[in-house]
Formats: C-alpha cells, sequence, structure tokens
C-alpha cells in the first residue's frame, strides 16, 4: 500500500503544480492582453494627437496666407477703414501680390487702387500696367494700359483688362504675341479676346499683322495656354529666305490620345506657292512605337507637284532584337537640294 500512496500523492502533487501553472500562465496573458490594449490605447492617441497637429499647422500657414500683408515706405491713415501706402509698395493676400508707387485701400471691403508702376502676380500669370481697380478678396477688377505675361511666353498688350474671376481675364483692343523682342516681328490683334490662365486664349476677329501689316484674317481663334499636350493652333513661324520668299507657317496641333497624336501643316511661300502637311505620331505598347509625315506643295516656280513620304516604326523584340520599318519617298531628286 505505501507505493500505491507514493505513487497516489505524487500524483496529487503533479496535478497541483500544473494548475499552479495553468493559472500562472493564464494570469500571463491576461497581463499580456491588457498590456497591449495599453498600447494599441496609446498609439491611437498618438495619431489623434498628430492629425491634430497637422490641421492646427494647415489652418496656421492657411491663416497667414490669407492674412493681409503691406510693405511700404509710409503709410497714412486717412478714416476708420481707409489707408493710403506710397513709396515702394509691397501688398501679398491670399497668393496675390501688388506692386506699386501708391495704393489706396479699403480694410473692410478689401477694394484697391494702385497707380504708378502696377505689377500684379499671381500663379504664372503677371500683370504690369498704369492702373489698377481691384477687389483682392473677390478676386475681380480692372488694368488699364496694361500688359499680361502668361506661360508658356505669351505676351499681350491692352488697353483695358478685367479681371472676372480667379482664373479668367477679358481683353480689350489687345496685341497678341509670343515674339519677345521690344518691337515684335508679328502680333495677333482682335478687339476682344478671354483668356483662361492656363488653359486657353480664345480671340473675337484676329488679325494676323507682320510688321504691322495686316496678312490674313480670321473670325475667330481658340489658343491653347496648357503646358500639357492640348489641341489647338501651335504658334506660327514668319520668315523669309531666297528660295521660298516670304514665309507664314501655321500649325494645327490635335491630341487625339494620350499614345497618339497629330500635326496638320498649312504654309504659304512667296515665290513657291501653298504647302499643306501632315505628322502622324503613335505609341502601340511599351516596345512599339512609330510615326509619318506627308508633305505636299504645289511649286509654282517649277510648275510642279512636289511631295516628300516618311514613315518609321520600331518593334522591340524578346532577346534584345529590334524591327525596324524605315520608308523615305521624295517626288524628285532637287528636293533635297532645294532644302523643302
Amino acid at each position: 500500500m505505501k507505493p500505491c500512496k507514493s505513487i497516489i500523492i505524487s500524483i496529487l502533487l503533479l496535478l497541483i503544480l500544473f494548475s499552479g501553472l495553468r493559472s500562472d500562465s493564464a494570469s500571463t496573458l491576461k497581463v499580456d492582453s491588457s498590456q497591449e490594449k495599453t498600447a494599441k490605447k496609446a498609439a491611437a492617441k498618438k495619431k489623434q494627437t498628430q492629425q491634430k497637429e497637422k490641421k492646427e499647422t494647415a489652418k496656421k500657414s492657411s491663416s497667414k496666407r490669407d492674412e493681409l500683408v503691406v510693405n511700404a515706405t509710409y503709410e497714412e491713415q486717412l478714416d476708420k477703414k481707409t489707408r493710403i501706402a506710397q513709396g515702394y509698395v509691397d501688398i501679398r493676400y491670399q497668393g496675390q501680390r501688388l506692386q506699386a508707387d501708391k495704393v489706396t485701400y479699403d480694410t473692410e471691403s478689401f477694394f484697391f487702387l494702385a497707380e504708378g508702376n502696377v505689377v500684379f502676380r499671381q500663379k504664372d500669370l503677371t500683370i504690369a500696367g498704369e492702373r489698377m481697380e481691384a477687389n483682392l478678396q473677390d478676386k475681380t477688377g480692372s488694368f488699364y494700359n496694361a500688359l499680361i505675361y502668361t506661360e508658356p511666353e505669351f505676351i499681350i498688350h491692352a488697353n483695358k483688362i478685367d479681371r472676372l474671376d480667379e482664373d479668367e481675364y477679358k481683353i480689350y483692343q489687345g496685341k497678341f504675341t509670343a515674339c519677345t523682342q521690344p518691337n515684335p516681328r508679328w502680333c495677333l490683334t482682335a478687339g476682344k479676346a478671354t483668356v483662361k490662365v492656363d488653359h486657353h486664349i480664345s480671340l473675337k476677329g484676329p488679325a494676323l499683322r507682320v510688321k504691322g501689316v495686316p496678312v490674313f484674317y480670321l473670325p475667330y481663334l481658340y489658343w491653347p495656354l496648357k503646358k500639357d499636350r492640348a489641341t489647338g493652333f501651335l504658334l506660327p513661324s514668319i520668315g523669309s529666305s531666297n528660295l521660298k520668299g516670304f514665309i507664314v507657317s501655321n500649325a494645327f496641333f490635335w491630341a487625339m490620345r494620350r499614345n497618339m497624336d497629330a500635326t496638320f501643316y498649312l504654309d504659304y511661300h512667296s515665290k513657291l506657292g501653298r504647302g499643306e502637311g501632315v505628322e502622324y505620331r503613335y505609341i502601340l505598347g511599351k516596345h512599339s512605337k512609330g510615326d509619318f509625315y506627308g508633305y505636299y506643295l504645289s511649286d509654282k516656280r517649277k510648275n510642279m507637284k512636289r511631295y516628300k513620304l516618311k514613315f518609321n516604326h520600331a518593334q522591340y523584340l524578346k532577346g534584345g532584337f529590334r524591327a525596324v520599318v524605315n520608308v523615305n519617298y521624295l517626288s524628285d531628286f532637287q528636293y533635297r537640294q532645294d532644302r523643302l
């Protein structure tokens, strides 16, 4: 019986020990789970605090941007809400910057009257003029005897410019050119036009003038100002040569899709005649692309029809190989010699 008792006692001891281990492990698990919950709560609270700080920082930066900041050589308070700034005046408000010799403004209505060497800037647009009457809060106003410079390199002279909203302007008696010389060789003139910043210019009844002489007239012209590819007329090219004489080159760009586009050409040569052409480019995939170019000229000097055709296609194959198609066809051998 003694061996049986010792076995029973040892079994009871093992059971007691095992139950103690289970209770210890359970308590450990409880501690671990509570620690995880506490850590998760702390992480969530930290994330909320960070988000709150970001919002407060954004509010502070936007409030700073929305504040009216006036720097001037000296200022004068006329009444409770009207002030005059003179000398070198530099005003910033809501992403707009105004510089002038003299500015009279209302601190309640945000109406500004600027006079003398007026320069107004916003985004990619700059307006310089003699006088400005504008509400910087409503983003409306008028500029007189002014010049607009907008990307990509387009200059507009106008008797009057009305600002309709933040990005739209109405032009009266304007001259439009991309020629940056003091006396532009060419320009487009129009009685009325609309400028949509970073989008387009639409002109009613524009006339192309070369050195002040009208060359041709259009009832309407839409001119894209987008920095990316956009459908519309390209800037005309004006020039001269001994062979072609006086040259006016016009082109229309068609952004068909992201992977293909076309350009149509219509040129005038005083000695040769009219030229017409088309260029088509495409990308069919990562390993396939090509282009086509065709140009036709009715040469009145030689009394013959002349043309040029080009086609290129490249197909990239496995193993570093490439298949290429190249076609170049001319109507006559002197086409290259005449540099057409």
